[in-house]
């Protein structure tokens, strides 16, 4: 994808890379990792909502998604549909000198709506912004269910879920 705010950097203690992504807007959806990398490489992946120093949040208290893939020689491609993660930015930690990122983000997943079925327009363009994040977000978090949060993935309970859906929906 579009990475024009990506960062290059090598590890303070000399041990590695790291790549830090930014997606251009929250995202949800499944990693998708094309890299090349040398035998054995373990690639740690971390994706939040902002930045703290620089860096995803990756405290274990901090709801962030993170994992690992350990690569073979050579062109590693990887997609995990499984386990879908949200985030705005990704962070990627390398082991190694020598990787070559082809592409790194998320690909996006969501119910098939007409997004452009809700007209806003407003002379005030915070309310515009506001508008297009919130429908963003409603959008990221429909699915085979409703979720409360496309970050935290939370199912809601029936009833607030029903509610949330007609109002929302």
């Amino acid at each position: 994808g579009d990475h024009s705010g990506t960062y290059l950097g090598k590890c303070l203690n000399g041990e590695g890379i790291y790549a830090i992504l930014d997606l251009q807007q929250e995202t949800s959806g499944y990693l998708m990792l094309d890299i090349t990398a040398c035998e054995g490489t373990i690639v740690r992946i971390a994706c939040g909502e902002h930045l703290n120093d620089m860096g995803v949040n990756t405290a274990a208290d901090a709801g962030f998604y993170c994992g690992e893939i350990k690569c073979k020689k050579g062109r590693n491609v990887y997609m995990n549909c499984i386990h879908r993660t949200t985030g705005r930015y990704m962070q990627l930690f390398a082991e190694t000198d020598d990787l070559t990122i082809h592409y790194a983000g998320i690909i996006s997943e969501s119910y098939p709506v007409d997004k452009d079925a809700c007209k806003f327009k407003c002379n005030d363009s915070l309310h515009n912004k506001i508008n297009k994040n919130a429908k963003n977000t409603l959008i990221m978090c429909m699915k085979e269910y409703y979720e409360d949060s496309p970050y935290n993935r939370m199912w809601m309970s029936s009833m607030n879920a029903r509610i949330q859906m007609l109002a929302g929906y």
